[in-house]
């Protein structure tokens, strides 16, 4: 009998080895009174994945969008600052993630603005931000690409401020204008990275841009299904 080809000896050893460096982390704890899995173990599959060409998930990043009856941007409390305001503010935002995942969540406003200044600090500079709008007697929307620096909101009122500023580049694509009311308006903000771990009853899912293994630390008991978002298909 001839052996078997290459490409399939290739596909059956990913679907050993990806598995292997899977259940290594996430029984770490379980196993640590035997001594039948450890770091060494779990290192060692993990380089064996990268060589057949899997890798660990690459962290989910969060993009935002916000949405208001009308919009306008004015003088800010400080001198030469600008404001976004944003009026009729929906008291939800939507979130979802970049690519390769497929999640969507809707949270309170005013849980984004509680931790806007948290959610950015991640030494990437604060997020840029494409407001979209249409201005009375115009055909088309307007947008205006800007940089967001804090966020204050009325919940009561349902109005959301943003202190903003442009780059040089921002405003060469759409100058802010102070006074121009907009109306149905549509605030897109760039991604933010997540780390985190969901628990639920009966089923663990974990996403980490510290790797699975630091993710699922300190797990003894697995009940249900375990998923992993974003590993590798073999």
């Amino acid at each position: 009998m001839p052996p078997p080809p290459p490409r399939r000896l290739a596909a059956v050893a990913r679907a050993v080895l990806l598995p292997m460096a899977l259940l290594c982390c996430a029984a770490r704890s379980a196993a640590a009174a035997t001594g039948s899995w450890g770091d060494a173990r779990c290192e060692k599959a993990a380089r064996k994945m990268e060589r057949k060409g899997c890798s660990e998930p690459a962290p989910e990043e969060w993009l935002i969008v916000q949405t208001s009856a009308t919009c306008h941007f004015e003088a800010g409390a400080e001198e030469g600052s600008t404001s976004l305001v944003m009026e009729g503010v929906s008291n939800t935002t939507t979130v979802f993630t970049d690519r390769p995942y497929r999640r969507a969540r809707v949270i309170p406003t005013a849980e984004f603005d509680g931790g806007f200044s948290e959610t950015f600090d991640d030494g990437r500079g604060m997020p840029n931000g494409v407001l979209t709008g249409l201005v009375e007697g115009a055909e088309v929307p307007t947008r205006i690409v800007v940089e967001q620096n804090s966020a204050d909101l009325d919940e009561a009122a349902h109005r959301l401020v943003y202190a903003v500023v442009q780059s040089d580049e921002q405003r060469e694509a759409g100058a802010v204008a102070t006074g121009v009311v907009m109306e149905a308006c549509s605030l897109f903000i760039d991604k933010y990275a997540s780390t985190s771990m969901h628990v639920h009853e009966g089923d663990i899912s974990a996403s980490s841009s510290s790797g699975l293994c630091s993710s699922l630390e300190g797990i003894t008991e697995l009940r249900g299904n375990l998923t992993i978002d974003g590993m590798c298909a073999v």
